[in-house]
Order: C-alpha cells, then structure tokens, then sequence
C-alpha cells in the first residue's frame, strides 16, 4: 500500500523477478477481474444513492423548516428573524458539503416552508471549494467582521471542521451536526462557534444526526481497526505503531461510547462542562477560561507576583499521579509542557497536560500536597528537563528537518543532473531540481513516476520530468531553520502542579 515502498522492493530484488513468462497469468487475470467485479458492483450501488432518496437530507429539510418558522413566530423585526434562523451546518467530508448544499439549493424553490433561505446557501470547506474569500463574513458580518460593514449574505452555512474553531459565529443561533464526527469532543468545538460571549440569543441550539440502526457497528469500526493496526505492528516486532496505544485506545474508545450514548439521549452536560471527562479542551477555551480567572484584578495582581518554578498540588480521583511542568527555552515566549508520571513515563501533549493539570472545582480544590510528593517533583523535572532538551536538539540537527522525499522525485532530480537538457541553464535546471525536493501528494509523485516510465531515453525523461514540473506550477521550498541547540540550563521551570491519586 506504499508506492515508494514497492519502487524500492522492485529496485533491489529486479534480477530476482526474472522474465515475466513464468508468471501465472491465469491467476492473475482471475484476480484482476474479481477486483474489477468488486469495483462495478460498488459502483452500480452507488448510483442507486440520489439525493432525493436520501433520509438524512429529508430529515435535515424538516429540521430547517422547524428553525425558520420558529423564527418567524419569536422574532420581533425581519433583522431579528434573520439571525435566528441562521444555521451552521457541519459535516466531515468537503464532498458532503457538495452533496448538502445541491440539495438545499433544490429544496429552497421547491419547498415553501424553506423559501427564506433562497439565494442564502453558501459553503466553506478550506480547500478552494465552496463559496470564496470568506463565506463566514456574508453569513456572521455582525460578530465575525464587527465595525467592517459587510453585507449580510447568507442564513445558511454548510461547512467542514474548518470552521470549527478560531471564528466568531454567534449572530447564528443554530448549528447541525449533520453526520457524526468520532471525537465527541469536536462537537464542542463546533458548538463553542456560537455560544459565545456577544450572542444575541439568550439560547442557542445544536441538533445531531445520529444513524441509530448503525451506530454500534459505526463506533466498532475504527476501534477494530486501530486493534488491528496494534496486532499487525507486535506481529512483526514493530511495537506500537503510537506509543501507548493499547492504553490510550482502551480509554478513547471507552469514553467515546460514553460520551456519544449522553448525546443520544439528550444529555448536554459535555458542553456544560466544555469537554469529555478524559479529553482535552480545544487551545481556545483554554485561554477563555484563562482570561476569566485574569478579569479578576486581585487574582492577575497574585499571578504576577508569583515567582518562577512556583508548584502547587491536588488530588485526582481516577487519576494518574504524576507532575505536570510548565517550562520555557531561553527567552522563547512558547510555553512546553510536560507530564511526568509516577513510572517516569513522559508526555509532551500540551493539551492533555492542560487537562491533567485543570483544578476540577476550580479555585475551591483543595491544595494537597504533602513533603515527600513536594521533594519528588525536583526528580521529575530533571527527568521533564531532560526530555525538554532531548526534543529541542532533535530539531537542532537540520538533518531531522529534511523532508521524506518519494523515491519518484530522487530519481527524477538525478535523472536532471545527469541529463540536463541543453535548452535550459545551469540556474534553470538547478530550481527544477530543489522543485522536486519536496514531500508532494500521491497525485505528483504518480505524475512524476510515469513521466519517467514512459520515456525511453534519459534525456526524454529528463524532458517529461520538466513538463510536469512547469505544468503542476512545482516551486522550491523553502528550508526549515534548525533550533539553536541548548542544555538543560536554557530550560525554565515556570510552574508545576503535582498529582496525587
């Protein structure tokens, strides 16, 4: 399933292959048709789909059709009724954004109870499809673009998680989940668009799609899977293919049906609560929950009077004891954060170190934190330092900031060097070369590879490797900047929380 894979195994055991005379070609050809068979009956049945059959966009019609004649009964003015029946709907797959909005746009002149929406469908989905620049602006110009003065466009928003964060879209009261996205946490970072700090609504609505005949068997999937990837890697004496799999898969996977069965049952305390109860929040909330505390005069006053390397400690029921370090390099502003456990085992996910180290009844948890757990932190954060340093210097080393390139493009950009073709200068021959030097999609590298199989000559593959490189617009890119290299004396403990279980 790797190509560059198979360009290497064909490149080193070529002599070992022999003639394809010997192949058995009955079998061959008897595979290649069962696959055949397989690939037309996926597509025959993918033809019987049309949207007007579909259940999920019927029920979607219906669902809009609620919200705008709730709309017009509550508002008081046309401005009013337009904010409130604005609605963003998510999907994962920009091609679902593609089969959603067809649909709408359809349904609007054919439907009287959606006739408020004609002409105010627009799409994002961050890939150059959909509407353009920023459909956001036209759909929240109120809150996402306040004192610009952007026309009002759109009531309806039909986008991917592109969205899902990092934009201000509370002018909107309403937001569909249209399919379900694995990480229940994603829902809150959808929702967090239009419950926010300005709303003009004094409620706001999320709905979800759930495929309740489905559903078990949908969750099941990619916990099989991710097993499966597990038992292949220990196998063949890989290992984890992510460290601490096993362990993370068996909470995840718990905690996802978990969190999935409250929603189907209409329970909201995962937005009440911002977050799942193992998860993390998103980077945004964080920082909302952040400059909260800060609002406070008394409490900045406090935190800016602390000193560096300042701890603290709590108790966490169900927990994992450990210290989670707050450090940062030199004069670098970017916090790195680092949970240390109590078997000296090291993660380095910023968020997930957040959540460990969040007080779960905020200011009133109480402290706790006795002398032998306070003298053990100085161990962990040599250990935290150590793994700070390590990590660094790693990107020191610019040979580790060298991207993988596929073994296509390395061949191409040697088929150049030695076969520059006359047309062209040094300095021209030499961009086209540091073009291919980079980790392109399959897409390229497939373009590339059959420019060289198809030409019989090098210095006619030198040509057709050109015109690839002109015709795909291919550039130089450009270097990353290694890390200056540092000792653990460049690394600053700011603050630390230790964890009692």
């Amino acid at each position: 399933d790797d190509l560059e894979e198979i360009d290497k195994y064909l490149d080193a055991h070529i002599e070992e292959l022999g003639d394809a005379a010997g192949y058995d070609v009955g079998r061959m050809v008897a595979h290649a048709r069962r696959d055949r068979d397989l690939l037309v009956d996926f597509a025959r049945k993918a033809r019987t789909v049309t949207r007007d059959a579909d259940p999920t966009l019927a029920a979607l019609a219906d669902e809009l059709a609620e919200i705008a004649a709730q709309a017009r009964h509550d508002g008081i003015g046309p401005l009013d009724e337009r904010n409130r029946r604005k609605v963003l709907v998510f999907t994962y797959f920009a091609d679902t954004v593609e089969w959603i909005v067809g649909f709408l746009e359809e349904a609007v002149l054919r439907d009287g109870r959606l006739a408020g929406y004609r002409g105010r469908i627009a799409s994002h989905t961050g890939s150059g499809r959909g509407h353009s620049p920023d459909p956001a602006l036209g759909f929240a110009p109120d809150t996402a673009a306040p004192g610009l003065d952007h026309p009002d466009l759109y009531d309806i928003l039909v986008t991917t998680d592109v969205l899902a964060e990092g934009v201000n879209l509370q002018q909107a009261r309403h937001i569909i989940n249209y399919d379900l996205p694995w990480n229940p946490m994603r829902l809150v970072q959808r929702h967090g668009r239009i419950d926010r700090i300005g709303s003009p609504h004094r409620e706001v609505f999320l709905r979800c799609v759930f495929p309740d005949s489905r559903l078990d068997d949908l969750l099941g999937l990619e916990e099989r899977l991710n097993r499966k990837i597990a038992q292949a890697a220990a196998s063949i004496g890989v290992g984890e293919v992510i460290p601490d799999q096993q362990r993370r898969l068996d909470r995840s996977f718990a905690e996802t049906r978990s969190e999935i069965e409250r929603l189907r049952a209409e329970d909201a305390s995962i937005f009440e609560r911002r977050g799942t109860e193992l998860g993390a929040q998103s980077g945004e909330e964080f920082r909302a929950e952040l400059r909260r505390a800060m609002d406070d005069p008394e409490t900045a006053r406090v935190v800016g009077l602390l000193p560096w390397g300042t701890g603290s400690g709590m108790a966490v029921a169900g927990g994992e004891a450990g210290y989670v370090f707050c450090a940062r390099v030199g004069d670098d502003s970017s916090p790195l954060f680092r949970f240390v456990g109590a078997s000296g085992e090291v993660l380095d996910d910023t968020l997930g170190c957040l959540w460990m180290a969040r007080p779960a009844q905020g200011f009133d948890t109480p402290r706790v934190l006795d002398e032998a757990t306070a003298a053990g932190a100085f161990e962990a954060w040599a250990v935290a330092q150590a793994d700070i340093v390590a990590r660094w210097n790693h990107f020191s080393d610019k040979a580790n900031l060298e991207p993988k390139i596929p073994a296509a493009l390395r061949q191409a950009a040697d088929i150049l060097r030695s076969h520059p073709p006359p047309n062209l200068t040094d300095d021209e021959v030499g961009t086209a070369i540091d073009a291919l030097q980079a980790p392109y999609t399959e897409r390229i590298t497939r373009l590339v590879r059959s420019a060289i199989r198809n030409a019989p000559t090098p210095a006619e593959q030198a040509g057709a490797v050109l015109r690839v490189v002109e015709e795909q617009g291919l550039q130089p890119q450009p270097a990353a900047e290694p890390l200056p290299e540092i000792t653990a004396e460049d690394v600053h403990l700011v603050c630390w929380q230790a964890l009692t279980a």
